[in-house]
């Protein structure tokens, strides 16, 4: 179930409450390389 906030009141109002929760995302050196990409950072620090 997808929580859609309609105003930054709505999203402060959710403050403290569970929100659930998304599937495990595998964050590999493909993954890393290509928002290297996308964003134009290459920095060693970020892409190493």
């Amino acid at each position: 179930m997808t929580t859609v906030f309609d105003s930054p009141d709505d999203l402060a109002a959710a403050v403290g409450h569970h929100l659930g929760h998304s599937e495990w995302v595998e964050v590999d050196q493909t993954r890393i390389n290509q928002f290297a990409e996308a964003t134009g950072d290459h920095q060693w620090i970020h892409v190493d």
